[in-house]
């Protein structure tokens, strides 16, 4: 029998970067984004974030495109926050996103960062964050990229 465990680090922004999800609802939208994943078939380690952006650890099933998935929990959760009055300001997520492939014995670790984002976002500007991630793996970051 075979046998898969790919987990992901994802990062993706709202659009723009704009401040746009609440502090007091952002559980609102990490259970949304929690349920979609889960019925995609992913175990979720962690979601957490900020007012702009994101994090989620998962497991992908073997059986899921990434980029696929990705888009499915894009459009489901801004479609379900756009219907949120609570979300007035709310425009959508940005285009691209982060990910990166997690050794499982790191996974304590990035759950660790996922769990102190809000600490952490008062030391470092998400672009910061972002750029320091694309500088590590030697890409070309662009501010762009996170609209």
């Amino acid at each position: 029998m075979s046998k898969v465990k790919i987990v992901i680090h994802i990062v993706f922004g709202t659009k723009f970067r704009r401040t746009t999800i609440p502090e007091e609802c952002r559980r609102d939208v990490y259970k949304i984004i929690y349920n979609k994943l889960k019925d995609e078939g992913c175990f979720v380690h962690r979601i957490n974030g900020t007012s702009n952006h994101v994090h989620i650890l998962f497991e992908l099933p073997a059986s899921a495109a990434l980029s696929e998935l990705i888009r499915t929990i894009k459009a489901t959760s801004s479609a379900a926050l756009k219907a949120e009055p609570a979300f007035k300001y709310w425009e959508g997520w940005a285009k691209e996103y982060f990910a990166e492939s997690v050794a499982p014995e790191d996974i304590p670790r990035v759950k660790q960062y996922i769990i102190n984002q809000e600490t952490h976002h008062g030391l470092i500007s998400y672009e910061d964050e972002m750029s320091t991630y694309y500088n590590r793996r030697h890409w070309i970051f662009k501010p762009e990229y996170l609209d």
